[in-house]
């Protein structure tokens, strides 16, 4: 079902950016696994980047357009703003229990949807101790060149996963998934079936 939806919502590259990158069209269903692209105005770049830069490039607010390609006919658009902040350096590696066995993957940056009728704990994302139900974590990969948006609380069968495949100053891409074991029933072509609910998504950076 990708490719059906194009450029809704999010800004085009800005002058002197690549005009192939692809913000807001559906990456190819292996992007979960795929190394993100780094856009800047001198091209792009597929190798890693140290944790600290990468976290330096989600710092601030994105409004999000996500949409269903899978479990939800016809294609199912949200739209919603998140903010991220730069996590200290010695929550990086820490995990649930404790500090976490290696350090290949690292939180560089933690935030949560932004609400009218709840104050944003600027103090507390950094620190990796958000109370908000959706907050999220970004882990970077190293090794694997691999951005992820994860929930803070990883738990099973709760909460959507983002694969990024694509970032640049302004803009963020990628596949989406839903975390639990939840189908949904959709009719395609006359006949009923169950999907597990993903797509693809975009962002526009909107400001600090």
């Amino acid at each position: 079902m990708g490719g059906i939806i194009s450029l809704m919502g999010c800004a085009p590259l800005r002058h002197g950016q690549p005009r192939g990158a692809p913000f807001c069209l559906a990456p190819s269903t292996a992007a979960e696994a795929a190394p993100t692209s780094w856009h800047s105005p001198t091209g792009a770049i597929g190798t890693p980047l140290p944790p600290s830069e990468v976290a330096q490039k989600l710092v601030g607010t994105w409004d999000v357009l996500e949409v269903a390609t899978e479990g939800a006919a016809p294609a199912d658009v949200e739209r919603w703003r998140l903010r991220l902040v730069k996590t200290q350096h010695t929550v990086w590696y820490q995990c649930a229990l404790g500090s976490c066995r290696t350090q290949r993957v690292a939180v560089v940056a933690a935030g949560a949807p932004v609400r009218q009728d709840a104050l944003f704990d600027t103090v507390a994302a950094s620190e990796r101790r958000l109370k908000d139900a959706g907050a999220i974590d970004a882990r970077y990969d190293s090794t694997t060149n691999h951005l992820t948006f994860s929930p803070e609380q990883l738990v099973l069968d709760a909460g959507t996963f983002y694969a990024v495949t694509e970032v640049s100053d302004t803009l963020l891409a990628g596949r989406w998934t839903d975390g639990s074991y939840i189908s949904a029933e959709v009719q395609r072509g006359g006949a009923m079936t169950f999907e597990h609910r993903s797509g693809f998504f975009c962002a526009r950076r909107r400001g600090p």
